[in-house]
């Protein structure tokens, strides 16, 4: 718990917590993803809750965050932006 205690300090962080709006914005969320199922659900309720907050831009190495519509995802694993995606890391690329 000291970690988080830590963090919480820093002026730059804050903790997102549901608002009134929550059970709207969960739902438009969720519907973006079709059907939502397994660990996505975690990744909805946090995009939910990033939506609610006006938080537009994640960084994060996790791609199922690529199917939320209003979040530009940035790999931090990646140096290299990229228009066709607004991902760092290139286009995808299908396997063959």
């Amino acid at each position: 718990m000291n970690f988080v205690h830590w963090i919480a300090r820093v002026e730059e962080v804050a903790i997102l917590a549901p608002t009134e709006r929550h059970a709207e914005v969960l739902q438009s969320v969720a519907e973006e993803i079709s059907p939502p199922a397994g660990n996505l659900f975690h990744d909805i309720h946090t995009a939910a809750l990033m939506k609610e907050h006006g938080v537009s831009e994640i960084i994060t190495a996790d791609t199922d965050f690529l199917q939320f519509r209003f979040l530009k995802v940035t790999n931090p694993l990646v140096s290299t932006p990229t228009k066709d995606t607004g991902v760092r890391g290139g286009p995808r690329r299908s396997k063959r």
